[in-house]
């Protein structure tokens, strides 16, 4: 049935990456490529040109999981005309994502609701840093993570729950 097909793919999309899966890069096209299907009107951009080639498997769990929630975020939240998505290696080493968007906020929660926090628990575990802003004037929303690019060894487990 139709229902099942439309779980079937949200789950397959919310399954973290592996190793032996794409690179953060690819991803996040095949994920980029879902939503323009499903979103037509809106210009999606993505800016990888200075994004790491290689990721440890925990960070490219978190990255992955903070782009897709993102994403979803933005959609189940707003009415977007525009989302863009950022990825670079910082000059300190560090993998930067940035995911913003024009929407207008059709809904809001009087709390910062569980995938902001899930967010930011995911990316401090692996040793980052996130923020998650909104600017009412221009009307955007911004995220941002920043993850080291690769983790002390306690980490690991921390990360990947």
């Amino acid at each position: 049935s139709q229902i099942q097909a439309s779980l079937r793919d949200i789950l397959n999309r919310l399954q973290p990456h592996r190793e032996s899966d794409l690179a953060l890069v690819e991803a996040t096209e095949k994920s980029l490529t879902h939503w323009r299907t499903r979103y037509p009107d809106v210009v999606f951009q993505l800016d990888a040109v200075h994004a790491p080639s290689h990721l440890p498997p925990p960070i490219l769990d978190v990255a992955s999981r903070v782009i897709t929630e993102s994403i979803s975020n933005a959609f189940q939240h707003a009415k977007l005309s525009h989302l863009s998505i950022g990825l670079a290696e910082s000059v300190t080493g560090s993998l930067q994502i940035t995911v913003r968007n024009d929407g207008l906020i059709q809904s809001s929660a009087k709390t910062a609701g569980f995938g902001l926090r899930n967010m930011r628990d995911r990316v401090e575990a692996c040793g980052g840093t996130f923020t998650a802003s909104h600017d009412a004037e221009v009307s955007t929303w911004t995220i941002q993570a920043a993850m080291p690019l690769s983790l002390p060894s306690h980490s690991h487990q921390a990360a990947a729950a």
